[in-house]
């Protein structure tokens, strides 16, 4: 009887070792693994980085839209504001806005708060922006 136990205690003993290896060998590839999602998501994030800068390194001032006939219902006063460089208080004057949530209100929102005619509005808008000079 004690020879059988012998040889159970044995076989589970080789047998964990083994177990304990690949336990080893697969955490190993998972930190490798890891490791390399780690590096691509780096690297990703300087190419974007570079993306936006000139060949001498400098960053790219240049925003999403470029022209006022690109201003559509969906973007802020703030956003247009920003993009154009135009003062805070600039479309607020120009276009007679009086709410208190401008500029951080979206244009189709404004639009619907104020039952303003959105063809209308917009083109003003457009208007608005091209005419500004520093």
């Amino acid at each position: 009887m004690m020879q059988f136990f012998s040889k159970i205690r044995a076989w589970t003993v080789t047998h964990v070792k083994k177990q304990m290896v690949v336990i080893a060998v697969l955490a190993l590839l998972c930190g490798a693994e890891v490791h390399s999602i780690i590096s691509d998501v780096k690297n990703t994030r300087q190419e974007e980085g570079r993306s936006l800068q000139h060949e001498d390194g400098q960053l790219i001032d240049s925003p999403a839209i470029t022209a006022p006939e690109e201003i559509e219902p969906w973007m802020t006063f703030a956003y247009i504001n920003f993009v154009f460089k135009l003062p805070d208080e600039y479309l607020k004057m120009k276009l007679g806005i009086s709410l208190d949530r401008y500029p951080n209100i979206q244009i189709a929102r404004y639009i619907r708060l104020t039952h303003a005619d959105t063809v209308y509005f917009l083109t003003s808008l457009r208007r608005a922006v091209g005419e500004y000079r520093p």
